[in-house]
């Protein structure tokens, strides 16, 4: 016991055997913190910038609000949506060109309407729909968002609706990197019978019965919809126009529940802050003893390079 007490003192207490000088605020221990302070400070970058760009995160939102939307269908006793491949496609074309073309509306600048996509899919409907949405960072979030929204609910929970298709991408619009989902919402167009030569009769024709299609223009009750954040800078938007398609590039079976994965780069930011937090009170309080203990027999580099440890730490919080 003696001898851990000794070799505690050693580590943090100034004293002859270890020349007045703690082996945790030795040159050497003190250059490992930086490094280690560099780093994490590197990893964060790359969780925070690369990680939210990838398909990983994107599939498991996907899959979330998929999961989401049929329980709330299922709730009001309507049939559950199927994930339709071309949906998924379609929804995937819209989100990437919101992205390139810098716009976040059911149109696009030059035109184009939702539809476009379904049919550049290959997705032939009477019934279609859209749901959009941006700055979202959690998958609940924008779920309970687009349920607050009378417009978006009802494309959520329209009867007519069988597929769907869910897209969520990251990328820049308005020169701020973001988040965009799409869901788009269709019942598939039965092609008719071929009759063959031998078949036809002098009889008239039937006309054939008119497929309806949700009117592109409809509005969800104003034209834009906004639910609050946490952060003001980036406040959640809803595109107005509701009745646009929803696609989905195919989803990833992936191991981890969806509501940790969707979270967690922000989660891990903050415990990356909160270490940064309680590594600079670290520092600070073996600075602290290793001035009061012998305070008459100091290093003045130590503490220098430690003080400038401290602010190095406590200044990676806050960028």
């Amino acid at each position: 016991m003696s001898k851990i007490i000794q070799k505690l003192k050693s580590i943090f207490v100034p004293q002859e055997g270890n020349r007045y000088e703690p082996l945790v605020l030795s040159q050497k221990a003190l250059l490992g913190y930086g490094l280690s302070i560099l780093i994490l400070k590197i990893v964060i970058i790359a969780f925070v910038i690369y990680f939210p760009k990838t398909d990983f995160f994107a599939a498991i939102n996907a899959q979330n609000l998929v999961n989401l939307i049929n329980q709330e269908r299922t709730v009001k006793n309507l049939s559950a949506l199927s994930v339709d491949v071309k949906l998924n496609e379609a929804a995937s074309l819209k989100a990437q060109d919101m992205i390139a073309n810098n716009y976040f509306d059911h149109t696009s600048p030059s035109g184009i309407s939702p539809w476009y996509w379904f049919g550049k899919a290959g997705y032939s409907f009477v019934w279609a729909g859209e749901n959009l949405a941006i700055h979202f960072i959690d998958t609940d979030a924008v779920f309970e968002a687009w349920m607050a929204s009378p417009g978006h609910r009802d494309n959520i929970l329209n009867p007519n609706f069988k597929d769907i298709g869910v897209a969520v991408a990251a990328g820049q619009i308005d020169g701020r990197q973001t988040t965009v989902s799409v869901l788009a919402f269709g019942s598939p167009a039965v092609a008719q019978p071929k009759t063959s030569p031998a078949a036809k009769t002098n009889s008239p024709t039937q006309p054939v019965p008119k497929t309806e299609t949700v009117n592109e223009t409809q509005k969800v009750g104003e034209t834009k919809e906004q639910t609050p954040i946490n952060a003001p800078s980036a406040e959640p938007k809803l595109a107005g126009e509701e009745n646009i398609k929803l696609t989905q590039a195919p989803i990833a079976q992936l191991s981890l529940p969806a509501r940790v994965l969707g979270t967690f780069t922000i989660n891990f930011v903050e415990l990356a802050k909160n270490l940064y937090l309680y590594f600079s009170l670290f520092l600070l309080i073996a600075l602290a003893i290793n001035i009061l203990v012998k305070i008459r027999i100091q290093h003045a580099p130590t503490i220098i390079l430690t003080l400038i440890l401290i602010g190095i730490s406590v200044g990676m919080i806050f960028v």
